[in-house]
This record gives structure tokens, C-alpha cells and sequence, in this order.
């Protein structure tokens, strides 16, 4: 389950409902109000934890990946840029936790309008899709 804000990815018991933290982005970034919009009612940038998906065939060895979609800074604090990336994350299913993640795909447009992240993986395609 990706969180809605702050870059985490937490795993949910379905029997119990228990909800454990599994992965944290470190670079994740909330957008800054340097980059409202200028017009109107200056709404603010976009940003958080957008979409999450498996690899097609997680659970099978070398394919228990993880991927997800969220902001991040392309800029700098005083002159901040607002991107999104998909990150790939490495899950070990003996340990229960991520144990490695990499950047696939940065530098991902944003906007200030109604922002969706939807992620899959289609069995046949094998490539990544983006909604």
C-alpha cells in the first residue's frame, strides 16, 4: 500500500489490518509554496505518493519488485522543481523488507490540476504503464 503522503510504502496484514512500514523515500518531496501558481487562487504544485504496483510475476525468484510513483526535487530549496519518478524496489520475501530500490524512470512532468498516478504492469507487455 503506498501512502498518500510522504513517499512511504507500508505492507498491510489482510486478516488483521496491521500496517507495517516497509519503505520510506528519502528524497521525497511535498512540493514548496515558491511553485503556486501565480494565477487565480495560486494553487500549489502537485505532489505525493501516487500509485503503487507489483511486477506481473512477484513472487517468483528475480521478479519480486515493487514500483511506485511520487514527488520528488528536481530543483533546489530556493528555487524548487516538483517532479514525479517511479522507483523500483527490491522485496526479500525471507526478511519481510525491501532490501534494495533504483530510480527507472525521473524527471516525470507535474501540474497544479487534479493529479493521478496510476501504475501497471500488463502480464504481456512487460513495460511500465502510467495513468
Amino acid at each position: 500500500m503506498a501512502q498518500l503522503s510522504r513517499g512511504n510504502v507500508s505492507r498491510v496484514d489482510p486478516v488483521y489490518g496491521n500496517k507495517t512500514f516497509v519503505y520510506t523515500a528519502s528524497d521525497y518531496f511535498g512540493g514548496s509554496p515558491l511553485e503556486q501558481l501565480p494565477l487565480c487562487h495560486q494553487p500549489d504544485i502537485g505532489s505525493g505518493t501516487l500509485g503503487l504496483t507489483l511486477h506481473p510475476d512477484f513472487g517468483t525468484a528475480g521478479n519480486n519488485f515493487i514500483y511506485f510513483i511520487y514527488s520528488y526535487n528536481q530543483g533546489t530549496i530556493s528555487v524548487p522543481e516538483t517532479k514525479f519518478k517511479i522507483r523500483r524496489l527490491t522485496w526479500d520475501a525471507s526478511l519481510q523488507a525491501v532490501t534494495g530500490d533504483s530510480d527507472i524512470v525521473m524527471n516525470l512532468a507535474n501540474g497544479y490540476d487534479h493529479l493521478g498516478g496510476r501504475l501497471l504492469i500488463p502480464i504481456t507487455l512487460h513495460r511500465i504503464l502510467l495513468t
